[in-house]
């Protein structure tokens, strides 16, 4: 049974780059660094931009310059590893930060960096966000932007930044190894419980850590058989733990762990998630097929062609069989949809609904060591082997059917200042109180063991 689990082990990898220019960006604009050295300052003929307008002006860095000037330490590039060597011309250069975003990682990568080359003091610019250290070093004001490598993909989604990887690339990367916590002491057998049921929007690879596009609470109570899945619109706006609660995208959460996004959910519903499982577009369409296809009741006909790497066509009213890759692609489509993002959470609880009334079935659970063989390696979770393997053979041994209640949580849009953004105003769903009450009270109920209608 371990086969079907990645080997996420005890710890986690972050990757905390250097970023410097393209050569293509550098080549498109050649005057970058050229008018920095043209145009010194000079601080006694200076007019302070008060002075000049009349109004107060906000500084967007301040530069921390060692106190005494000292002559430039020479570097011996045979000294170094080669991977290191690409530093050496940087290391008098001003290193671009952010203020408030992932302080902790920053703060890691440049002792690295101190410890590395032996270094007392080197030049920082402190931002008050991430996009105005980016706009900083597109500016020519520093030489290397240091960040989090999981918050690219944050940076890329906003316009007007679409191209940070192709005006970038990385000079070097730290890694740092975040220590997981031990899963929860929890008797599935008797003991009614809540999973995470996560996906990344990414092939390859699964990690705990990165943006999540699928998210679900599946709360089941072994004893009574009852379980209700809830999905939440990626963009539910609530608050973010790794920053002190404030508020931002849900997806945003999983950027600090998958971790992150349970605390934050179990902070929202009141409900504790003790358990997550973690996939992604890869792992989902190898699952499917490996239970060779699910069927669901399609409540509408609509068509998808909008989702990369996915099947296109039409997805017609009625009762239809999915494979893996159709599977996919009916829960990525939302702009066909009548009801955008949020009819695409209904195809995903449709779906997930499907695989967990195949995966009790008798078909599956009698062969379950050649199902688990063609799943091998897609799922990342805390959920002990020994007590799946538990749940397993309590099925089977008295095969009782099994209530699932099923709910997909709707707000309105509108946009938000988001945490993991630095503040910035991005779209988010605040979702409605009437929604996410009615949910946690259907959680509750499984929990106390009472039977859903």
């Amino acid at each position: 049974i371990e086969k079907i689990f990645t080997e996420v082990g005890d710890s986690h990898t972050l990757s905390i780059n250097y970023y410097v220019l393209s050569e293509d960006y550098l080549k498109a604009h050649p005057d970058i660094y050229e008018k920095k050295e043209e145009e010194p300052v000079n601080e006694e003929e200076q007019v302070a931009p008060e002075q000049e307008t009349g109004e107060e002006t906000e500084t967007p860095a301040e530069e921390v310059v060692p106190a005494e000037e000292e002559t430039p330490k020479e570097y011996n590039p045979e000294d170094y590893p080669e991977e290191v060597r690409d530093l050496i011309p940087y290391l008098g250069e001003t290193f671009l930060v952010q203020k408030d975003i992932d302080k902790d990682n920053q703060n890691f990568a440049m002792d690295k960096l101190a410890e590395l080359f032996e270094l007392e003091s080197f030049k920082t610019a402190e931002y008050n966000t991430l996009w105005d250290a980016y706009d900083a070093l597109l500016a020519g004001e520093g030489k290397v932007l240091v960040m989090n490598s999981m918050y690219e993909e944050i940076l890329s989604d906003i316009k007007g930044y679409e191209d940070f990887s192709k005006n970038t690339k990385v000079l070097y990367t730290f890694t740092k190894i975040v220590e997981k916590p031990e899963p929860p002491a929890v008797e599935v057998k008797s003991d009614a419980f809540s999973v995470l049921i996560a996906g990344n929007d990414t092939y390859g690879g699964i990690s705990t850590y990165g943006r999540t596009d699928v998210v679900m609470i599946a709360t089941v109570n072994p004893k009574t058989k009852q379980a209700v899945l809830v999905s939440f619109p990626r963009d539910s706006y609530m608050g973010n733990p790794a920053y002190g609660y404030r508020k931002d995208k849900l997806t945003h959460m999983g950027v600090s762990g998958i971790g992150n996004t349970m605390a934050a959910l179990s902070n929202y519903t009141g409900v504790n998630i003790e358990f997550y499982a973690m996939t992604n577009f890869t792992a989902f369409v190898r699952i499917i097929d490996a239970l060779g296809g699910v069927d669901i009741y399609n409540p509408y006909t609509f068509s998808t062609n909008n989702a990369k790497n996915t099947w296109d066509g039409v997805f017609y009213e009625g009762n239809i069989h999915l494979d893996g890759t159709k599977a996919l692609a009916y829960c990525r489509e939302r702009f066909n949809l009548p009801n955008g993002d949020f009819g695409r959470a209904e195809h995903e609880n449709i779906v997930m609904r499907a695989i967990m009334n195949k995966l009790m079935s008798s078909a599956i659970l009698t062969n379950f060591n050649s199902v688990l063989n063609s799943m091998a390696g897609m799922v990342a979770t805390n959920f002990p082997t020994d007590s799946m393997f538990a749940l397993v053979k309590m099925q089977l041994n008295d095969m009782q059917p099994w209530n699932i209640v099923s709910k997909s949580l709707k707000g309105s849009t509108g946009s938000a200042s988001c945490a993991a953004a630095g503040g910035e105003m991005l779209s988010c769903v605040f979702l409605y109180d009437d929604q996410i009450n009615s949910a946690i009270d259907l959680m509750n109920k499984v929990i106390n063991g009472e039977i859903l209608e």
